[in-house]
């Protein structure tokens, strides 16, 4: 894929809204930066995203309009399939020769995580993006070295063991991972996902 048909790609995906067996990725707006805030500045989400201060809308705001002048992100609000707000998920720093993504801004409102298979399916769902349809050759995953929930997702999915890196003064976990170790275990997952759906 060149470049040009990559970048068409990223911006059509911010426009998309994306239906999955038990969740709803819809691209972000100014219009949930309410929700977004509300998410992110509740204690578990602010240790773990090591955000020193409370966001307010104002800087949701703010942000979101620096993000639509780029086109190297694509930014979704995750939905459960009776349209409440559950969390957030991020590809960005998407370089357009598709060498290389990350993974961030994941979040599964702690209420509602064991509800379903929320957080997985939407990793799955970002994840297939990235390989399948932007092509990546690989994502990096920053994550702090503490979040044992999401390493272990990380672990099972394929991520290498990476190393240990500090941000702000916290271990956090720099991991890869490549399109063939993804598909190697995307399979476990999907089948937790279906099952679900069918219930």
């Amino acid at each position: 894929m060149d470049k040009e048909s990559r970048k068409k790609m990223i911006l059509g995906y911010r426009e998309k809204a994306i239906t999955g067996q038990c969740v709803m990725l819809c691209p972000i707006s100014e219009e949930s930066s309410e929700d977004i805030v509300t998410l992110r500045n509740r204690p578990r989400n602010l240790y773990y995203l090591n955000q020193s201060k409370k966001l307010t809308v104002e800087d949701q705001i703010s942000w979101f309009h620096s993000y639509i002048q780029r086109d190297d992100d694509i930014y979704w609000c995750i939905y459960d399939l009776s349209e409440h707000f559950i969390g957030t998920i991020r590809l960005y720093g998407i370089e357009l020769d598709g060498e290389t993504c990350e993974e961030g801004s994941y979040i599964i409102d702690e209420d509602h995580a064991d509800e379903a298979p929320y957080a997985v399916e939407s990793k799955i769902l970002v994840l297939d993006i990235a390989f399948d349809i932007l092509q990546m050759h690989k994502m990096v995953n920053v994550n702090r070295a503490d979040n044992k929930v999401i390493n272990n997702i990380d672990d099972q999915l394929g991520f290498n063991k990476g190393s240990t890196i500090q941000i702000r003064d916290v271990d956090y976990r720099y991991r890869i991972l490549y399109p063939e170790d993804y598909h190697k275990n995307r399979r476990k997952f999907s089948e937790l996902v279906e099952y679900w759906g069918k219930r």
